[in-house]
This record gives C-alpha cells, structure tokens and sequence, in this order.
C-alpha cells in the first residue's frame, strides 16, 4: 500500500509543479497538429452523450485534472500491477503480465491521452519509488540487525502478533 500512496503522491507533485497539456489539448490549442484527436470518448457521441450537452461524460471530466500528463500515472500503475504481480506469483503465465504495462502504454500514446514521453516518466517514477522504499526496508533491516548484535533485542513482528498463549494472531 505505501509504494501505491507513494507514486500516486509522486504523481501528483509533478502535476501541481509540471502541468503539462495532453496531446489532444494541446492540438486543440494549435500547438502540434491538428490532425492528434482524441478518441477516447468518442463512444459517448454513440451513446447521446456529446459534449457541449452536459452529458455525463462532460460532468465526470470536469472534476480530473485536465493537465497532469506529466508523468503518466495509467502506465506508472499498469507497471507497477505487472511488477508487484511478477515479484508474488509463481505460475508459468506470470511472464504474460508485461504485456499489460505494454499495451496501456500503446494506448494512451495511441488515444493521444499521453506522450510517449509521459510513459516513460511514468516508469521512471515506479522505478524511483520501488527502489526508495527497497532501500529504506534494507537500512531499516540493517538498523534491526545491528541492534539486536549490540545486545538490546528487538522482538520480531511476528512475536509481537504472538498472544500469550503462543498462538498467532
């Protein structure tokens, strides 16, 4: 749970001091071309809902942040699924779960939701912050063993979730 509130406040630091428009904004906005659309939600022009008639869609995308593309938090969590579900399962079909940071990946570029370059910020912060939090449990471990070697021992996690009848919690 702490490395997924760790990346997503990650996130969102880099969005409050980068705001960084998407490409289908910035196409609209003349800034790159206009041929980028976004396509995403085009099947709610299918459904009756277009936009500029208050529809749901418009009423739910009103309340997102417009601009935080930078990094891009759908890849950095479809990584981050993948990564922890490699790390704690062991069936041979685990070594498919790459596909799926892959092809979010694809699809927010595809979309025109993200740059490639937000997909790979996005990596970047889950690497960062898988990487942060390994460190911190190896100095934290380092700590605990040179404590109990200096002769004030420390009880285990799982003694202290032990009753006193010895059964654990």
């Amino acid at each position: 749970m702490r490395l997924y509130v760790s990346l997503s406040a990650f996130a969102l630091v880099v969005y409050v001091l980068y705001p960084m428009a998407p490409p289908w904004m910035a196409a609209r906005d003349g800034y790159i071309s206009p041929a980028v659309h976004r396509i995403t939600g085009r099947g709610w022009y299918d459904l009756g809902q277009s936009h500029g008639s208050g529809g749901a869609h418009e009423q739910i995308s009103a309340v997102g942040n417009q601009v935080a593309a930078m990094p891009s938090l759908h890849a950095a969590l479809a990584l981050f699924v993948a990564v922890y579900a490699l790390r704690h399962l062991r069936t041979r079909w685990r070594w498919t779960l790459p596909l799926y940071p892959l092809t979010m990946s694809f699809m927010l570029v595809y979309y025109a939701e993200h740059y490639v370059v937000d997909v790979l910020a996005g990596y970047a912060a889950v690497a960062l912050v898988m990487s942060g939090w390994a460190r911190w449990d190896r100095r934290q471990r380092h700590r605990g063993a040179g404590q109990q070697a200096g002769g004030t021992q420390q009880p285990s996690r799982r003694a202290c979730m032990t009753s006193s009848t010895g059964v654990s919690a």
